[in-house]
């Protein structure tokens, strides 16, 4: 048997100290969680080593933001836990707000028009992009990122995700990203 820790920042925590919350990772993974109250570092035990390395992800999903049901989904819809440095593709804090912004958009509409078009769950920090979805969605979310904090233009990402649309086929679910 190996064995992981996995820092949880103070903000996150308090989801473990719930015990329901603790009960549904461990029954539902196999894993048994062991949380120090102290020093907020939580180890993984279990035999099965994909169940251990998707109670990591999910754990890492929720100490990023995403609630506990969203990132549950990792296990239940096999779904895959990406994160994207957004310090790779910027120069300073400075470049690193702007791009932030460049990918939020004006009232979070980017993120959302990235999220739908692609089918993933994002989440946003001061230093990283995480995501949530199948590994083709995850896959076209992380493509349209990058090529928005490389300085592609708006348009031609969402042109990107419009000729991959992996969510739906139904013409009510497409935004008109024109408005933005």
């Amino acid at each position: 048997m190996f064995m992981n820790y996995i820092q949880i920042s103070d903000k996150q925590f308090n989801i473990f100290t719930n015990k329901e919350n603790i009960e549904l990772i461990e029954n539902t993974t196999g894993s048994k969680l062991k949380i120090d109250q102290n020093s907020k570092i939580i180890e993984v035990n279990n035999e099965n080593k994909i169940n251990k390395l998707l109670t990591i992800d999910i754990l890492k999903a929720i100490n990023s933001g995403f609630n506990i049901h969203d990132a549950m989904d990792i296990y239940y819809s096999n779904f895959k836990f990406n994160i994207i440095n957004i310090n790779e593709y910027t120069r300073n804090k400075k470049d690193r707000k702007r791009q932030i912004g460049r990918v939020i958009g004006k009232n979070g509409r980017t993120k959302e028009i990235i999220s739908e078009l692609s089918n993933t769950n994002i989440n946003i920090s001061d230093q990283e992009i995480y995501l949530i979805g199948k590994y083709e969605n995850i896959k076209l979310a992380r493509k349209s990122i990058i090529k928005l904090l490389r300085g592609s233009p708006h348009s031609k990402v969402y042109h990107i995700l419009e000729q991959n649309n992996l969510s739906s086929s139904d013409p009510k679910k497409a935004f008109n990203y024109k408005k933005q």
